[in-house]
């Protein structure tokens, strides 16, 4: 999730998380702890249980957490070109919830569609999805896990034989085929691949830090 970007706002739960729906704001200041001063990636001198104005000492974009959304909020921001860091509470990067996750990720079946997966997921929410999650979900969810996990990170799921092609399963109340697995441990495989390239990444450093409080100026 974003903590802070300087001048960025974002986005509301109705309003798509695109580039283009962030607006500059003002600067704010984040307030962490940390039992270690170590850092990793690009060299950064912060100095443990600092404050940090993000327009001296910190890159302009903020990411608390390296699990799946973090690693996947920051590695999207960073193949745009901006400076990104990400924060974790662990000095180990592994270190979070998504390595635990052993379900399967939506993809896209064959003879599928962005309404089809629609009506699924209305199914299965019992008519009280907000639609344009839904629409968004069904319009860029698969192409999403085409660039970043397929493309960018290079995901290792399972692969049918037969087909030389992706194995994709029927789970809960999906009516066709469309999730990517890895065994049972889908979680473990994704955060990894995701969480190697972030690492590696020239636009990301990273630190073990404990983010406590957000300073806000001016009301922002």
């Amino acid at each position: 999730s974003f903590s802070s970007i300087p001048g960025l706002r974002p986005f509301s739960g109705r309003d798509p998380p695109s580039f283009r729906n962030f607006r500059f704001l003002s600067t704010s200041t984040i307030r962490f702890s940390s039992s270690s001063s170590e850092t990793h990636g690009r060299k950064h001198n912060i100095a443990p249980n600092s404050i940090l104005n993000n327009n001296e000492d910190i890159a302009p974009v903020v990411v608390v957490g390296a699990g799946v959304a973090g690693s996947a909020a920051a590695l999207t921001l960073a193949q745009a070109g901006f400076p990104v860091t990400v924060l974790t509470l662990s000095s180990n990067i592994k270190d979070c919830a998504s390595l635990w996750a052993q379900g399967g990720i939506i993809y896209k079946g064959k003879m599928d569609s962005p309404e089809l997966l629609g009506k699924d997921v209305h199914a299965a929410g019992a008519g009280i999805c907000d639609e344009s999650a839904v629409n968004y979900l069904g319009t860029k969810g698969p192409k999403a896990v085409e660039d970043l996990l397929l493309d960018l990170c290079n995901t290792k799921f399972d692969m049918c034989k037969k087909t030389d092609s992706l194995s994709l399963c029927l789970e809960a109340a999906h009516s066709l085929p469309r999730i990517i697995h890895t065994g049972d441990f889908t979680g473990k495989t994704i955060t990894e691949s995701m969480q190697k390239v972030l690492t590696e990444h020239k636009n990301i450093t990273w630190y073990p830090r404990q983010v406590t409080d957000l300073i806000i100026k001016n009301g922002r």
